[in-house]
């Protein structure tokens, strides 16, 4: 495989200095290998932080292919831990997050939604959704009605419940919940959707 031939070292001076058209090909193909290989594994040592850049770029491609791919990589990445996170956070990929939740594609929305549910235990993230005086709590909005669509895309609405009972933490988010038209509604048919994931996320958030 490529990861074996130590082709990710390759790709990723590709995806540094190259052309335009050179750098996304081979981002893509980096994309391509973090979504199927534990990262860890095939980025060792400071690798994996040197995709986050790249990625983020290719997350802002108005191409529904790269931006899932892109999304699906960072997800895998903001898995890893702490550090990783702090790393995407620096980059200004949180924006891009954004950018990704509120994609017409639904498949990029939830890839981007299962970032944030990656990225939300990190306090710094946390912090920009959690309380009103955060520069993402308008957000809590999206989040909440993403949390209800469980019928029509069920990971979608896993990880916008997860990043939700993450969030639930903050009195203000509570409240926040209730005071949403149909706040109280999603959390009911998350009790009794009869899915344990979702169960479990709803029991954390009352």
């Amino acid at each position: 495989t490529v990861v074996q031939q130590g082709g990710s070292k390759s790709l990723l001076l590709l995806a540094r200095e190259n052309n335009e058209s050179g750098i996304m090909k081979a981002t893509q193909a980096l994309a391509k290998i973090a979504i199927t290989t534990d990262p860890s594994i095939a980025f060792p040592g400071q690798r994996a932080a040197e995709l986050v850049r790249p990625l983020i770029t290719m997350s802002k491609q108005r191409v529904g292919l790269l931006q899932f791919e892109a999304a699906m990589a960072l997800c895998n990445l903001a898995a890893m831990g702490d550090e990783m996170r702090e790393r995407i956070v620096k980059e200004k990929g949180i924006q891009a997050i954004d950018d990704l939740m509120f994609d017409e594609d639904p498949l990029v929305r939830r890839a981007g939604t299962e970032i944030l549910c990656n990225m939300i235990s990190l306090d710094e993230v946390f912090e920009q959704y959690a309380t009103k005086e955060g520069v993402r709590w308008e957000r809590m909005k999206l989040i909440i009605l993403l949390a209800g669509v469980a019928d029509e895309d069920f990971p979608t609405a896993r990880a916008a419940s997860g990043t939700l009972a993450t969030l639930s933490n903050s009195e203000e988010v509570c409240q926040r919940i209730v005071e949403e038209r149909q706040g109280l509604k999603i959390i009911r048919e998350l009790l009794g959707s009869g899915n344990p994931e979702l169960l479990l996320r709803a029991l954390f958030i009352t």
